[in-house]
């Protein structure tokens, strides 16, 4: 049983704003790293020619465009200089490693290209030494041209700041509602005794006044 199988190819952009604390290896100085970086991805999926379309190449490009671009952020940050001891913190070792090695294959593929077309007599002069003599001062000029290109484009978009700045600000806490004033208390009904009583201070002389009529009332 054969199964046909289509290739979904899918190629995207994306655009990253980056931000690290860095931590400088000549003079410990700590600093927030800012950079906006760009990067390419690539994704492929294969499925039946039967099976629906999908989106999964796309979303695969996607992904890799992201990760490309965390790494690109990562390698610039740490190629910008210290703003301490205005030295670079890294990544440039392994800058000038690819380089040379990408124009070194190149120079190699150059020399040895023109030795096989003087051995084919298509081209005689591709044995002399001045081919290599060329291609190795030409790769040279290239890497240094492409070292400080990537330098200054780092220190062109990096931006370095004091890590106060990327403290974790609290979460604003809401104040507390104030509370509710507590109803006043009713007054009480007045009872029937002090219903009837007028108001006013009592007078003591009436108090007397009473005490001697009921006295009277007994004795008649």
């Amino acid at each position: 049983m054969y199964v046909r199988v289509r290739v979904n190819s899918a190629y995207t952009e994306t655009q990253l704003d980056w931000t690290e604390v860095i931590t400088c290896p000549h003079c410990q100085a700590k600093w927030k790293g800012q950079v906006f970086a760009r990067a390419h991805g690539r994704g492929k999926t294969y499925n039946a020619y039967t099976a629906p379309d999908d989106d999964g190449a796309l979303e695969a490009a996607g992904i890799d465009a992201f990760a490309n671009a965390v790494d690109t952020g990562k390698a610039m940050l740490r190629r910008a200089r210290c703003l301490r001891c205005r030295k670079r913190m890294g990544a440039v070792d392994s800058l000038v490693i690819k380089t040379v090695f990408a124009y070194g294959v190149i120079a190699g593929v150059v020399i040895f290209t023109a030795r096989m077309l003087a051995r084919t007599d298509v081209w005689r002069g591709g044995g002399s030494v001045l081919v290599p003599l060329l291609a190795i001062p030409l790769a040279s000029v290239l890497i240094w041209l492409k070292v400080n290109r990537e330098l200054a484009k780092s220190d062109r978009r990096v931006q370095l700041g004091p890590v106060g700045e990327i403290r974790a600000h609290p979460a604003t806490r809401l104040e507390d509602p104030e509370p509710e004033p507590e109803p006043e208390p009713e007054p009480a009904p007045p009872s029937r005794a002090a219903a009837r009583r007028p108001a006013g201070p009592p007078d003591p002389g009436g108090l007397e006044l009473d005490f001697d009529r009921s006295w009277n009332k007994k004795k008649g």
